[in-house]
């Protein structure tokens, strides 16, 4: 549960396990009706997917409960569905942090011009506050490395503690992929890294792993026991590396596919779309 505290008197009371709010403010109560608004609306998608789950969870069928589990995940992290009820309340509360709140779970890199038009559609004021500061330089990451952008170059140490530049790849093709050992999503897509790199790694491709790990001896164990045997890199600062702010990265996995000359070609490919985009290039 989220507080918004203000001057003056906020009190809460615990009570047997449970939190009961016995003054708040007016921006608490936004956060509690957004909050409201939006199970309501998200009720609707999640409920017949968790029912499919309960009933093939019976079966035991791994492959099934694994695409429910994706299916399910999309619902969650679909921002179109989720803006029926964010846009609307981010252009009605402008002065309300919470609104600043709500722009964080909503913001998307490819939708980009609409998060800049919700941004500057709050308040002067909360557009000062340090999370509106870095919205804006999500932005300015995200469009310098858009597709058909020259990608940023970076250096970082890899599990030996070598210096690794992105630029000493320069003339291959690379894909640059975000991840971590804490990663579900991360570590379930690595078979299919692994088999993108061991197919193409004899025609001018490779890959770099830049992990958000903040734990170097996790990162070490995931990387060899994912059998991840390209360049692995990482600034063991979690959310808070330089390369990942650089390239704007709010989920993992992220990746991006970059040619010869530097250039950004493609990104987000999983599964099927990298082998296909990978054969399409190579």
């Amino acid at each position: 549960m989220k507080f918004y505290c203000t001057p003056g008197n906020n009190i809460i009371d615990l009570k047997n396990n449970s939190l009961v709010l016995q003054q708040t403010n007016h921006y608490q109560n936004d956060y509690n009706n957004y909050i409201n608004i939006l199970n309501n609306h998200v009720k609707i998608y999640i409920d017949p997917v968790l029912k499919k789950y309960e009933e093939v969870a019976k079966t035991k069928d791994s492959v099934q409960i694994k695409k429910i589990g994706m299916e399910y995940q999309q619902i969650i992290s679909d921002s179109f569905e989720a803006a029926k009820v964010d846009y609307p309340f981010i252009i009605n509360h402008p002065n309300s942090p919470v609104s600043l709140y709500v722009l964080t779970l909503v913001y998307n890199n490819n939708h980009l011009d609409k998060i800049e038009y919700l941004l500057n559609s709050l308040s002067p004021q909360i557009q000062k506050l340090p999370t509106a500061v870095n919205i804006k330089n999500l932005i300015q990451s995200a469009r310098t490395n858009a597709i058909g952008k020259i990608a940023t170059n970076f250096t970082l140490k890899d599990t030996s503690n070598n210096q690794v530049s992105l630029s000493d790849y320069k003339g291959k093709y690379v894909l640059v992929d975000f991840w971590a050992s804490w990663c579900a999503p991360c570590r379930a897509e690595n078979p299919n890294v692994v088999s993108a790199y061991n197919k193409f790694k004899s025609k001018n491709f490779t890959i770099i792993s830049v992990s958000l790990d903040d734990n170097r001896k996790n990162w070490l164990n995931a990387v060899k026991n994912d059998h991840l045997d390209w360049a692995q890199l990482s600034e063991l600062k979690g959310w808070d590396g330089k390369v990942s702010h650089d390239y704007a990265v709010t989920s993992i996995p992220t990746n991006y596919l970059i040619d010869p000359s530097g250039k950004i070609i493609a990104k987000n490919l999983r599964g099927a779309e990298l082998d296909e985009a990978l054969t399409k290039y190579l």
